[in-house]
């Protein structure tokens, strides 16, 4: 699978190695990229509005996916990388 297309995706799962396969990859650039993503909106959306509370629905749910695919451990390092909070 070519990482290059994900949006800084790259540099942060090439530490996982290769031995994880496209859909893996997948599940984990988008956890990746939502967590980037909440990183940028923090300080533009108040709690109240209903965008805040999409993303870490989105995360979580991305998450879980990320574990049902076997996954868990790297997830949870880009978790650890981006300050992990729940939403």
């Amino acid at each position: 699978m070519n990482m290059a297309g994900y949006e800084r995706g790259g540099r942060e799962l090439s530490s996982f190695g290769t031995e994880l396969s496209p859909t893996q990859l997948f599940f984990l650039a988008r956890l990746g990229r939502l967590l980037r993503l909440r990183e940028e909106y923090e300080a533009l959306l108040r709690p109240e509005d209903w965008e805040s509370k999409l993303l870490p629905r989105a995360i979580y749910s991305t998450y879980c996916d990320c574990l049902q695919l076997g996954v868990g451990r790297e997830a949870r390092e880009l978790l650890a990388r981006k300050g992990a909070r729940t939403g």
